[in-house]
């Protein structure tokens, strides 16, 4: 029976200015943070499915781990009982909030400044005709929402610092198929603001386990008076709450306007395992040089 699904990329990387062959977890390219599919023991089909491959690479290469994560921990338990050099690279700090059963509670708990400027977004959502909340939530049409984040992307500050969707044909392909895919398996959970019909703000996210991730956010400059983007988040994480999820995960290094409402945060890490094999073995001595 299927007992694990370990997808590995060849490639190759420079170690001390020297080209060496690299495996590396698939998830590297897309996964945020990625974890070994495993139905347990996860160093044991790892330690076996690099045993499989031989003496090709001369580093194994997980990226963006969760500290105390079970990949993380499995990779460290693999590589002890290979007898490898293990370097670590820390990564970012990945802000979480820990959901209340109430909301009320949540918003208790900021600062009065900040409390008012949640109940200020949802009276003017409520109390404006021309603003509309639009919901994507389970299987809702992906092509329509890729359709409203790129159209406010085109006039956000993320289109000037060179993060938009459209500025690379593999990114928009990328959320193109993802989007498509939590739809299919019914695991969207976003929100697009519309000002008299029009996108003026969006965020873009999944739910999945009890928890909801927020892939990306944005809003359109041009209406950036109105804090369109704060309405857009208060107003998933309200509905998180409202349905009962456990935890809203912002997904990505720390930033002003998530630290607002998050206090918690995850330590990210990089993992490079060196082969027992000369060129490993050598390498690794010498990265364990280097932090002498």
């Amino acid at each position: 029976s299927l007992r694990a699904v370990i997808p590995l990329l060849r490639g190759r990387r420079k170690v001390f200015w020297i080209p060496v062959r690299t495996l590396e977890l698939g998830s590297n390219l897309v996964a945020y943070p990625p974890e070994i599919i495993a139905v347990a023991h996860p160093e044991e089909y790892l330690a076996r499915v690099l045993d499989e491959v031989g003496g090709t690479w001369t580093a194994f290469v997980a990226e963006n781990l969760v500290e105390g994560g079970a990949t993380e921990q499995a990779i460290g338990a693999m590589a002890r009982r290979e007898g490898s050099f293990v370097a670590t690279h820390k990564g970012e700090l990945s802000p979480y909030l820990p959901l209340p059963q109430e909301w009320d509670s949540l918003v208790a708990s900021k600062p009065k400044k900040f409390r008012y400027r949640i109940r200020k977004a949802q009276s003017d959502l409520a109390e404006r005709p021309e603003l509309v909340m639009r919901w994507y939530e389970g299987g809702s049409d992906s092509r329509e929402l890729l359709d409203h984040v790129l159209a406010v992307e085109s006039h956000s500050w993320k289109r000037d610092a060179g993060m938009d969707i459209e500025r690379r044909e593999q990114e928009r392909l990328y959320h193109e198929l993802v989007l498509h895919l939590l739809s299919e398996e019914n695991m969207l959970f976003s929100n697009v603001l519309e000002l008299h019909g029009e996108p003026v703000a969006f965020s873009l996210g999944y739910a999945w386990n009890g928890v909801v991730g927020q892939m990306k956010t944005s809003f359109d400059d041009r209406f950036a008076d109105m804090s369109p983007g704060f309405m857009v988040m208060v107003e998933s994480i309200h509905r998180a709450v409202t349905l009962g999820f456990r935890e809203y995960d912002f997904l990505g290094d720390i930033m002003q306007h998530k630290m607002r409402w998050a206090d918690e945060a995850r330590l990210h890490s990089s993992r490079f395992v060196f082969s027992r094999r000369p060129l490993g073995f050598a390498l690794g001595m010498a990265k364990r040089a280097t932090l002498w």
